[in-house]
């Protein structure tokens, strides 16, 4: 007969159910995987049993099988002496966890025998941040030479939305509102913030460009000229501009196409995302 004709649902309602049989004890009766009997409660629609919470019937089972065992000699007393290396039944369960998937991985079953685990258990605590600055110097790296697909992006937050840029919108975020009222920062913070964008560190970094003298063309009477011929007016916000900004950034192209008038607060948005404003103005 068909194991489907045998294992039926009153059959599971009875030994799996009312008995409280494992899908092992079932398995092994038929010479099955246990695996097959899962898919059989499922097609009949029983439950599964949580497994951290074993039955009556299981945990004398167990009790009796680790007795058997230490009266026939395979386990001992994880206190009497012994280490991990020479028995390795004491090993922690982090431990047991990281060597099974450790064998997996050789084997080809598993992808990466990591998977699932505290990373530092992996590699050691040291290693674990030496990788994360690693890391970091690389995506760093990346990022300056590259466009984040994200960028010039904006995701709409709800009306309601509590998080501080939209309470600042709204004007919620002020004075003791403001979650960093009544803070400071720390001197070695500040010191540490401060070294951390300078240089290649900052990602506004051009080699040192902004260092690169102007031009002698780029003088007051032709920074007055092109005012005047904007009226001083900044071409961003239309408000009074006092700023001669370069399009193209070339310091030294100081042709008066290349140059427009802008204000204080808008010169200061044009040192972002270069390729952009040079292709709007």
């Amino acid at each position: 007969m068909a194991l489907s004709g045998i294992i039926t649902k009153d059959f599971l309602m009875k030994h799996y159910v009312e008995k409280g049989d494992t899908l092992k004890d079932i398995a092994d009766r038929f010479g099955v995987s246990p695996s097959a009997i899962g898919y059989y409660t499922k097609k009949h629609n029983i439950p599964m049993r949580d497994p951290a919470k074993h039955t009556e019937k299981q945990k004398k089972r167990s009790s009796e099988t680790k007795k058997r065992s230490f009266a026939s000699g395979k386990t001992v007393s994880w206190n009497l002496g012994f280490t991990k290396e020479t028995h390795p039944s004491i090993m922690t369960g982090a431990e047991k966890s990281s060597k099974t998937k450790k064998t997996q991985f050789s084997n080809g079953e598993v992808s990466n025998w990591w998977k699932g685990l505290d990373y530092s258990l992996v590699v050691g605590e040291k290693r674990l941040k030496e990788i994360s600055e690693e890391t970091s110097s690389r995506m760093k790296e990346h990022w300056k030479n590259n466009v984040h697909p994200k960028k010039g992006k904006t995701i709409p937050h709800p009306t309601s939305c509590k998080c501080p840029f939209c309470k600042a919108s709204r004007g919620e975020a002020v004075g003791k509102e403001n979650s960093f009222y009544g803070k400071t920062h720390s001197d070695e913070f500040k010191k540490w913030k401060s070294e951390s964008q300078i240089g290649d560190n900052n990602h506004m970094w051009r080699g040192g460009v902004s260092f690169d003298p102007y031009s002698e063309e780029f003088n007051p009477v032709l920074k007055r000229k092109i005012r005047e011929r904007d009226n001083y007016t900044c071409a961003l916000c239309k408000e009074r501009g006092t700023h001669v900004h370069h399009i193209d950034y070339d310091k030294h192209n100081c042709e008066e196409s290349n140059l427009i008038t802008l204000c204080d607060i808008c010169h200061g948005k044009t040192n972002a995302s270069r390729d952009y404003w040079s292709k709007l103005f």
